[in-house]
């Protein structure tokens, strides 16, 4: 038996919103108060070669045949993530917006934890928080 597990890259990265610390005089106030942005000077971009690094690294370790594995029946499985890029560079929470079943929702979102850091955006010359926006599609055939 053949296997056809392929996937396909649909969506390079899109920013969606970023975060900024709010300045604040108050000394009582230990905790950090975020300021979301829509637009900001500078976008987040994967280190290891931006937008063409980012499909080779997602295309290089992303497993194409896990629907295939878990017996998924021919089709065209999508998957919808958003994930922050910390202003340190590095992924932090990664959330599932649109889940095909049969482990492709689960495997795009290892894919993306692994990640190198990224160059983080910049507002007003400090680094930022950005919300990547990331579509992956497997397809059975």
């Amino acid at each position: 038996m053949k296997k056809y597990g392929h996937f396909l890259f649909l969506s390079l990265a899109i920013t969606a919103t970023c975060y900024a610390q709010k300045n604040t005089d108050s000394a009582t106030t230990k905790a950090s108060k975020e300021k979301t942005y829509t637009t900001y000077q500078i976008e987040s971009e994967y280190s290891e070669g931006g937008n063409e690094g980012w499909i080779r690294y997602i295309t290089k370790n992303l497993n194409g045949d896990i629907p295939t594995q878990n017996k998924a029946p021919k089709g065209k499985y999508v998957v919808i993530l958003r994930f922050k890029v910390e202003k340190d560079g590095s992924i932090g929470t990664v959330t599932v917006d649109k889940d095909p079943g049969y482990g492709t929702a689960e495997e795009a979102t290892r894919v993306i934890k692994g990640s190198p850091k990224w160059i983080p955006a910049n507002q007003n010359g400090r680094n930022v928080i950005s919300i990547k926006k990331q579509i992956v599609s497997f397809i059975v055939g």
